[in-house]
């Protein structure tokens, strides 16, 4: 077993943020369409003729000031559609493994040499696709490809990101150790629950336990 969770050493990290990247970019088109809708507006309601006229004690606005009404309840309906897409493909993003083992290769084919050998409920992180091949970044860093089939957006996972991390009966350090206390570096599991910063995870043999947030990589 140590030998398939051990990392080969050939790899070159890709550290980039994928998904800070993408958040940042949206955030980045919001700013540019509201700045657009703000100076349009502005134009359109200090223009001589959007000035209200009253007739018969009624208050008549003219189109210029309809016309700005309506672009803010589009701009307000465009930013809420950009963070909606934004969740949703964040979500989309992450994966786990769902089968007992999986091969990650350094590209897209069998073809590829293996990069390493992961077990099931192995977090991965996609940040890329082609044909039936998901391009992924692991706990580390690392970049690999995966054979769709191997792999799930169902449900989250977690990997322990340290040497060692105790796992507990409850969310806490005053509870007690279980029997197979403490997970080592590169164990995974199924997240079942997160309270605060503790993590209720299951293995893939089905025992449950909780392990404290911070010493996981949860996708």
């Amino acid at each position: 077993m140590e030998n398939f969770l051990k990392k080969p050493e050939f790899f070159s990290s890709d550290k980039a943020n994928v998904s800070r990247d993408f958040i940042l970019n949206v955030l980045y088109q919001i700013n540019i369409f509201s700045e657009i809708v703000r100076h349009t507006c502005k134009t359109l309601y200090h223009r001589p003729e959007s000035t209200p006229v009253i007739f018969d004690n009624h208050l008549h606005r003219p189109v210029n000031y309809n016309i700005m009404k309506l672009l803010k309840g589009f701009s307000l309906l465009f930013i809420a559609t950009l963070l909606t897409t934004c969740l949703m493909t964040s979500d989309l993003m992450a994966l786990c493994v769902k089968v007992p083992v999986a091969n990650l290769r350094a590209g897209p084919g069998t073809n590829y040499k293996k990069t390493w050998q992961v077990y099931k409920y192995m977090p991965l992180r996609r940040i890329g696709k082609k044909g039936d091949w998901y391009k992924v970044k692991d706990v580390d860093g690392d970049i690999h490809w995966v054979f769709k089939n191997l792999v799930t957006s169902r449900y989250k996972c977690a990997v322990v990101k340290k040497d060692e991390a105790n796992i507990r009966t409850g969310p806490g350090t005053h509870y007690k150790q279980t029997e197979l206390s403490p997970a080592l570096r590169y164990d995974t599991f199924r997240v079942l629950r997160i309270k605060g910063k503790w993590v209720k995870v299951r293995d893939e043999f089905g025992e449950e336990g909780w392990i404290y947030r911070p010493l996981l990589w949860i996708q």
